[in-house]
């Protein structure tokens, strides 16, 4: 059956939860809107949380998914799904794997396991911007992949550091990739894609977008890289929530540790709530670079020589 997963997706009261349940041992996929309907019959029947759709409702989903892969490939936008032995293999391991990936530009990007997610608040202090770039482009000289989420603040400076490299980077967004959010970073989206890099969501042509999208792109965001880097962030935000996953998914966290002049910064208190009470690493100096550097080694087992010059 053709674009099984979106099928799944468009049908009301199945998200990417059931999704996963539906598929989760399966021997034999269906080849149509009847087999869909058996398959998900036979998985409700042993979880009553699954809701059963009208074989009519398959059939309508399954058309709404031929037109949006149909629209998506009129804008350049491509996809693959969990099904796929493509599927980035760091993805599927989390505890909440996406389900599928709308993307455009360079797809090995994803699955080369050498990415180092770099985020933070969407209003740094100068100082904040300064290091979320120097960081973007000293990774990427050493030649990691730079993910984050194409938001204002040190997630464009994190990329831009990363271009400056001309190194490749991630963009992970919360909204549907036919119109780049926030506006503003448009021509860093297309930058991105000049210099060999990807930009993905999870989210479909048309799809609404919540404050759940941009939940759900954080976990995305910890999820294709080894470690994560803090730049600055409040005690609440998404920032946190992108270091909270890095967590549970076992990656290691890495987060600035400013000087005290800027510790009565409201965007800095959630980097010391993360080093005092999360047990984050440290970081401040080039020996906790390397440190960092070490850890995350560990993970892709490569051995990268060259040293970062961890100087502000």
């Amino acid at each position: 059956m053709d674009n099984l997963i979106l099928t799944l997706k468009l049908i009301n009261k199945i998200g990417n939860g059931t999704i996963l349940k539906i598929i989760n041992n399966t021997t034999k996929l269906p080849s149509n809107e009847i087999e869909l309907h058996e398959l998900i019959l036979e998985k409700a029947s042993n979880d009553k949380k699954i809701k059963v759709p009208t074989i009519d409702e398959i059939k309508k989903a399954n058309l709404n998914a031929n037109n949006i892969i149909l629209r998506s490939k009129q804008e350049n936008i491509k996809y693959i799904d969990i099904l796929d032995t493509e599927f980035p293999q760091m993805l599927k391991n989390i505890s909440s794997p996406p389900t599928l990936l709308f993307y455009k530009g360079n797809y090995s990007c994803l699955v080369e396991n050498n990415s180092i997610a770099i985020v933070g608040t969407r209003n740094p202090t100068q100082h904040g911007e300064k290091i979320a770039h120097r960081l973007g482009y000293l990774f990427s000289k050493e030649g990691y992949i730079i993910t984050s989420g194409l938001a204002l603040g040190c997630d464009k400076y994190a990329h831009q550091g990363c271009l400056d490299a001309d190194g490749r980077t991630v963009a992970v967004l919360g909204t549907s990739l036919d119109k780049i959010s926030p506006i503003q970073n448009e021509k860093l989206a297309e930058d991105i894609l000049t210099k060999n890099g990807c930009i993905i969501t999870e989210n479909y042509i048309g799809e609404k977008t919540s404050r759940y999208s941009f939940v759900n792109r954080n976990r995305i965001q910890s999820g294709l890289s080894l470690g994560t880097i803090v730049v600055e962030t409040d005690i609440k935000g998404g920032t946190m929530e992108t270091a909270k996953f890095t967590l549970e998914q076992g990656k290691f966290l890495g987060v600035y540790n400013h000087h005290s002049k800027f510790l009565n910064e409201n965007t800095t208190k959630g980097n010391q709530e993360l080093i005092n009470n999360l047990n984050a690493i440290s970081l401040g100096n080039k020996d906790d670079i390397e440190k960092f550097k070490k850890y995350i080694k560990e993970i892709n087992n490569e051995n990268i020589s060259t040293q970062i010059d961890f100087n502000f």
